[in-house]
C-alpha cells in the first residue's frame, strides 16, 4: 500500500498550524505597528502645523498678547501688509484670534474663521514676559506624549521693540 499514515498526516497538520499561527501573529504585530505609526504621524502633523502657523503670527505681532477664557483664546495684534493665519496678506492692521472649536484649531482674522488643523483635543495658551507657551494635545498622541506637547515661542517683534524702542 502506498500513501500516508494517520500519524504522518497529523504531524503535517500540526506543523502547518504552527506555521499559520506564526504568520497570523506576525500579521497582527505588523498591523498594530502600522496603526501606531499612523496615529503618531497624525499627531506629529497636528503639532507641526500648529507650531508653524502660531510661530509666524506670534513672531510678527506688534503689541502685547491677550489671553482670555482661562487660556483657551489667544488674541494677537498684527500690523498691515503681513501674512495672516489664513495665508492672505492683509493690508490694514488686524487682530487674529486663536481658539479650539470641536477638534479644530480655528483662527479668526477679522475676515472670517479659518479651520487650521483638525484632530486637536486641547489647545491652551499662556503668556509670560514676551513668551507664549502653547499646550497642544492631539487626538492620537502616543503614550509618551499623552499629556500633550508644550511649544514656547518668543515674540521677536516685541523683543526688538522693547530693546530698541522701535523696530530697527
Amino acid at each position: 500500500m502506498k500513501g500516508y499514515t494517520l500519524i504522518e498526516l497529523l504531524v503535517a497538520m500540526v506543523a502547518g498550524l504552527i506555521l499559520l499561527s506564526g504568520v497570523a501573529m506576525s500579521y497582527s504585530a505588523i498591523k498594530s505597528t502600522l496603526s501606531t505609526t499612523r496615529d503618531l504621524e497624525i499627531a506629529q502633523e497636528v503639532v507641526r502645523y500648529s507650531n508653524q502657523v502660531l510661530t509666524r503670527s506670534i513672531k510678527q505681532t506688534i503689541r502685547e498678547f491677550q489671553v482670555f477664557d482661562e487660556g483657551t483664546r489667544l488674541v494677537l495684534s498684527q500690523s498691515g501688509n503681513t501674512i495672516s493665519c489664513s495665508g492672505q496678506v492683509i493690508a490694514n492692521a488686524y487682530e487674529e484670534t486663536y481658539t479650539r472649536e470641536g477638534d479644530f484649531l480655528v483662527c479668526n482674522n477679522g475676515v472670517g474663521k479659518v479651520n487650521l488643523v483638525k484632530g486637536l483635543n486641547t489647545a491652551r495658551f499662556q503668556y509670560n514676559n514676551l513668551l507664549v507657551s502653547i499646550f497642544i494635545r492631539s487626538a492620537n498622541m502616543p503614550a509618551p506624549f499623552a499629556n500633550g506637547v508644550r511649544i514656547d515661542i518668543a515674540a521677536s517683534q516685541l523683543v526688538l521693540t522693547n530693546a530698541y524702542g522701535s523696530t530697527p
